[in-house]
């Protein structure tokens, strides 16, 4: 694609439009390449492998998942002026993606351990419609915050926890069949649980991470402050914002961040205070449009204005 086709598919996304096959085609590039030259483990894989179906699976899981059920796509090209920026941002898009994948997938796989274990176990039982119990100890709820829930599990003392090195082509247990049982009827000694609160002390005990929250805009297509890719991202985003703001919305932006009344500001500016509002307005759009980068670009932003105009 080259960046006068991407102006054209950009502007029909904006105007809400289905993506076109050319956008499709791009996405497709963006993963392929991420995928054969990043170097990424094989267990990120749906089957343990890298090859073309794999590619192809991600592509359709990762567009599906993300770009079109969450509106992904739609934030990327609200914040990629440029081919070379949209680029970058679904690259770490498809690369959080797999990662949060194999997160749920680890998840997913000690719930349904634990659930398999109440089940199947005569010495637990129901205690109403989500509460398990032992079958010899009473059945009054765990009552307790999740300071109370933490201690209760390190209350248990040492287990042996397994772990593969990254490489390795499946899913930690964690525990082995007999540490579970001991973690289990240990904790519900505390009270009757329900299998999610079990998980949560599993969680806490052995530091399992969790996937952040969602948001209307991803936070993690922001990625992390040291990583460099997302401080080229990150000068792109700068460069992009400071091309869209008008001379007067760079004054009155600067003006803010020096807690210069609005009419204080007009008087400056020789406008109204009415003007000072809309610019405003067109500011905090701009950069709602960054989503969770913005104070970052923010900062980058004010830091050149304030040295342009040194």
């Amino acid at each position: 694609m080259t960046e006068i086709e991407y102006q054209t598919v950009r502007a029909s996304v904006l105007r809400r439009e289905d993506p076109p096959a050319a956008l499709i085609d791009e996405c497709r590039r963006v993963v392929s390449l991420l995928i054969r030259t990043a170097g990424l483990p094989a267990h990120y894989s749906p089957y343990g492998v890298w090859s073309d179906e794999a590619i192809e699976e991600v592509l359709a899981d990762w567009i599906e998942v993300r770009l079109v059920s969450r509106g992904q796509l739609l934030a990327i090209m609200q914040r990629a002026p440029g081919l070379r920026v949209f680029r970058r941002m679904a690259e770490t898009s498809v690369r959080q993606y797999l990662i949060d994948s194999l997160k749920r997938s680890q998840s997913s796989n000690l719930f349904d351990r634990v659930s398999r274990c109440l089940e199947n176990d005569a010495r637990f039982e129901q205690a109403g419609s989500a509460h398990w119990q032992l079958c010899d100890e009473p059945a009054e709820p765990f009552v307790g915050d999740d300071r109370d829930l933490l201690a209760a599990a390190w209350s248990l003392g040492e287990f042996t926890v397994i772990r593969y090195e990254p490489e390795a082509r499946k899913l930690s247990p964690l525990l082995d069949g007999d540490e579970l049982d001991r973690f289990l009827t240990g904790m519900l000694k505390q009270g009757a649980m329900s299998a999610a609160t079990i998980m949560q002390a599993l969680r806490m005990r052995f530091a399992i991470e969790d996937q952040a929250p969602e948001a209307a805009i991803d936070p993690e297509l922001g990625g992390g402050d040291q990583e460099p890719e997302y401080e080229a991202l990150l000068a792109d985003l700068v460069t992009a914002t400071l091309a869209e703001l008008t001379s007067r919305q760079a004054a009155v932006l600067v003006g803010l961040d020096q807690e210069i009344s609005g009419s204080e500001l007009a008087g400056q500016l020789g406008c109204s205070a009415g003007t000072i509002s809309y610019e405003r307005r067109q500011i905090e759009d701009i950069l709602a449009r960054l989503g969770t980068d913005a104070p970052a670009v923010l900062k980058r932003v004010l830091d050149a204005l304030f040295k342009d105009n040194a």
